[in-house]
């Protein structure tokens, strides 16, 4: 195969590539490190401390996804331990689409979600950290 042809099958390839990821909203590096928490019992309290992959080593960004949707309102933060709260957000009874999209500087992610009057519903927690 002659070097214009393996430069051309290669710059195709790469085309098809990156057309593929745009089209998916799908980043690699992202994906492989994109992890999900599941509120199984949304009328209950839950404490849950989101961490790193263990490779990940110079922590500078998180972004948390939360959807679903509950018959009530509840509570959720986010913070760096169990006592010290960075952000706070109300959920209304309804659908659930909230994220969080910023500057993280720690390797965990302490999210309490307390509800107030909720019976039924569901709620998933996607998040990465970025390095």
């Amino acid at each position: 195969m002659s070097k214009k042809r393996i430069v051309i099958v290669f710059g195709v390839v790469v085309t098809i590539a990156i057309g593929f990821m745009i089209i998916n909203d799908i980043h690699p590096i992202l994906a492989y490190y994109t992890k999900t928490v599941v509120i199984d019992d949304v009328s209950e309290k839950q404490e849950m401390d989101l961490k790193a992959s263990r490779n990940q080593e110079h922590i500078w960004h998180l972004t948390i996804n939360i959807i679903g949707q509950v018959d009530g309102n509840a509570e959720l933060k986010i913070g760096y331990n169990d006592s010290t709260h960075y952000r706070s957000y109300k959920i209304e009874k309804g659908n659930v689409d909230i994220e969080y999209d910023g500057d993280w500087y720690t390797k965990n992610c302490y999210v309490i979600y307390n509800p107030v009057d909720v019976k039924s519903g569901n709620l998933k927690i996607s998040y990465h950290f970025t390095d």
